[in-house]
């Protein structure tokens, strides 16, 4: 997912949570799906190294380790439906996943 294609999903996730200026500062950074997630759950990283508030910082930072974390969780999942014999497939709540985020990840 590229610059772009990210703020878009953010914008989509958390609507008030990037301004103006939080996302042009975002856009200058070039923070891509990659780079979104290598710093999940770091709000040192979007506080410092993007220049954001603090309260933009965390919940970036949480975003971004919920993503990583439904990732982890949907590989075990995927695992036990292929053990179970029913057919059925479970609810993913997440449609957004690392995999739609990082190409190839």
């Amino acid at each position: 997912m590229d610059e772009d294609e990210l703020l878009g999903w953010i914008q989509e996730k958390l609507p008030k949570l990037l301004k103006d200026d939080d996302l042009k500062k975002l856009q200058g950074e070039r923070v891509d799906g990659v780079v979104f997630l290598n710093h999940a759950g770091d709000k040192k990283y979007f506080h410092e190294e993007c220049n954001l508030a603090s309260g933009t910082s965390e919940r970036l930072a949480k975003l971004a380790k919920e993503i990583a974390g439904e990732e982890t969780a949907g590989m075990v999942q995927k695992g036990k439906e292929q053990d179970t014999s029913t057919g059925k497939s479970t609810d993913h709540a997440m449609q957004v996943t690392r995999t739609s985020i990082v190409p190839g990840g």
